[in-house]
């Protein structure tokens, strides 16, 4: 079995409309090679926790960062990784 943890972390400005600073994630795959789990993945988990969140910000207006760096939809999440999730200046 292979499992991969990962944080999700929210700004001060997020914190009002989700409840708290951070998620912690655990996607367990029982398989028996190697498989990645894309960075699109841990979004849907955010919208499945938090779907108020994405009602709230529209398209555009949130910024997302893996491990400090700007990933695509398709980067592979590792375990421990770090997403921060952030409101985008006006």
């Amino acid at each position: 079995m292979q499992r991969i943890e990962f944080i999700i972390r929210y700004s001060s400005a997020l914190e009002s409309t989700v409840g708290t600073d951070f998620d912690k994630f655990t996607v367990d795959l029982d398989v028996k090679e190697d498989v990645t789990v894309p960075f699109n993945f841990a979004m849907y988990s955010v919208e499945n926790v938090h779907p108020n969140l994405f009602k709230k910000y529209l398209p555009g207006k949130l910024d997302f960062k893996l491990n400090g760096e700007n990933p695509k939809p398709t980067t592979p999440l590792k375990d421990g990784d770090e997403i921060w999730f952030s409101v985008l200046p006006s």
